[in-house]
């Protein structure tokens, strides 16, 4: 264990790494694909002086363990073996995107171990595919020959047009003293895990008070959606921020007074 500011950093072989900040009642922030908890650390500190935020890495991803296998049941009971060694019995749950649907899927599996649900710009839904350019741009980089970031990036810029985009790929290379660069997210198997990771998940009879932000600028969450959200989850509430799909990026005040307002 170690300190980070104010930030308190733990790993351990068998947990998923995790970072935590400020005291009070615990949140778990779950990222989305290609993310890590460190995407959400400008958020976190606008939460920290009244919660106890928890940044997670989901497995084969940041500085979380790679395995063969994911899937939304396994992140879930990731989730919950974390809170079983931190020796919360119950958290509320923020999800983004990917992390979304791993909150989801943890409301409905283990209902006793979440308080509040809130789903960040994605839905129950199974989602056409969207990122093939993505895996694409990275397997046509062999990181072993890779003489620097920059390199790196000129690579990516044959395949990806959008900045945004690179840069956030980008934070998921790494650079070790004596071994040159590697990835720090599992590309490949989330690359043959990627079917399931668009397909539904069954939120149907979810309980919890549950808040679902879309981003207006963001295709994520239709008006359809919202629909058939109100009718499987009963105590639903939905908000809109003028925003794209990274809403903690674009708009973290925003979000921050929906979230804290739905919390209190």
């Amino acid at each position: 264990m170690s300190n980070h500011g104010s930030f308190i950093l733990v790993k351990t072989q068998a947990m998923i790494y995790h970072k935590s900040v400020g005291k009070g009642d615990p949140i778990i922030i779950l990222h989305g694909l290609f993310g890590t908890g460190d995407n959400w650390r400008t958020f976190a500190g606008l939460l920290k002086d009244s919660y106890r935020v928890i940044l997670v890495d989901l497995r084969n991803h940041g500085r979380s363990f790679w395995s063969d296998e994911f899937s939304y049941e396994l992140a879930a009971q990731d989730v919950i073996e974390l809170l079983d060694d931190l020796d919360i019995s119950k958290a509320h749950v923020l999800g983004h995107s990917m992390g979304g649907k791993v909150a989801m899927t943890l409301a409905k599996a283990y209902p006793e171990r979440v308080d509040k649900l809130m789903i960040v710009d994605i839905a129950d839904k199974k989602y056409a595919r969207g990122h093939d350019a993505i895996f694409d741009a990275i397997f046509s980089i062999d990181v072993s020959k890779l003489e620097n970031r920059k390199e790196a990036e000129e690579k990516l810029a044959l395949k990806i047009v959008d900045l945004g985009v690179r840069q956030f790929l980008l934070k998921s290379l790494a650079r070790d003293k004596d071994q040159g660069f590697r990835w720090k997210t599992n590309f490949r198997v989330l690359h043959s895990s990627y079917e399931a990771i668009l397909d539904e998940v069954d939120v149907q009879g979810i309980s919890h008070q549950a808040l679902f932000i879309r981003g207006s600028e963001s295709p994520y969450i239709s008006e359809k959606d919202i629909i058939q959200l109100k009718a499987n989850v009963a105590h639903s509430e939905f908000e809109t921020i003028k925003a794209g799909h990274w809403i903690h990026a674009e708009k973290p005040k925003e979000l921050f007074d929906v979230i804290a307002s739905f919390l209190q």
